[in-house]
């Protein structure tokens, strides 16, 4: 019996990738948005902050190894969102 998902274009995943990873990147920017425009000390923990930037740079690192564009460009953009994150959080 054929697996249902091979009758899906790869193309069609490779966007759903886009999209996915895009609202990761979505979502950071909300927080960064907050962390900025807000006077309060910041509740995100150090280990928060810093495990994405790790988990999006090993991310980034797959997806370039093994040529994915969904998994690099996404990762890419989210670990610079994070990366900005933790200056605006920092720069307080």
């Amino acid at each position: 019996m054929k697996n249902p998902l091979e009758l899906i274009p790869g193309s069609w995943f490779e966007g759903l990738g886009v999209m996915a990873g895009l609202s990761t990147s979505v979502l950071i920017a909300f927080q960064i948005y907050e962390e900025y425009t807000s006077s309060a000390v910041s509740t995100i923990t150090p280990v928060y902050l810093y495990g994405w930037i790790v988990v999006f740079s090993v991310w980034l690192i797959y997806g370039l190894k093994f040529r994915c564009l969904a998994v690099w460009v996404t990762n890419l953009i989210a670990l610079i969102l994070q990366l900005i994150l933790v200056a605006v959080i920092l720069l307080k």
